[in-house]
């Protein structure tokens, strides 16, 4: 199986340093490896804040999961905070990665897959929004 990756820092600062990004790119990458996922890119947004989806790299992703590339099942981020910092954004995402059939996994939520994970999941992306 294949998967994006998707990292964001949200200041110029912590763009021009590439401390965050960097750590977020080892922690997607570590995590594919260890489900023996290949990672087929990782789209970026550099010093733009999680409010709204309106983002070139997460567009980006999304349209690219949207065309169903072969084999690219899944968008991974390192925090669920880095994808969305509301929850009805988080709540669209998971309503369109379940109606075009891929997985989004966040390394620091419940694995999704199951209802008490996607739960668990929710409950996360809430207290992103309250950050």
């Amino acid at each position: 199986m294949k998967a994006f990756g998707y990292i964001r820092v949200s200041t110029a600062e912590q763009a021009a340093s590439g401390l965050g990004l960097a750590a977020q790119r080892t922690a997607i990458t570590d995590a594919c490896k260890a489900r023996g996922w290949e990672l087929a890119d990782v789209l970026v947004d550099s010093g733009l804040s999680a409010k709204g989806t309106d983002r070139p790299g997460l567009q980006e992703a999304l349209s690219r999961l949207a065309a169903n590339p072969p084999n690219v099942e899944a968008l991974v981020v390192a925090k669920l905070d880095r994808l969305a910092r509301s929850f009805p954004d988080y709540a669209d995402l998971i309503r369109v990665s379940a109606k075009e059939g891929w997985q989004l996994l966040a390394l620091d939520a419940p694995d999704a897959s199951t209802p008490h994970g996607e739960a668990m999941q929710a409950i996360v992306a809430v207290f992103a929004q309250l950050e």
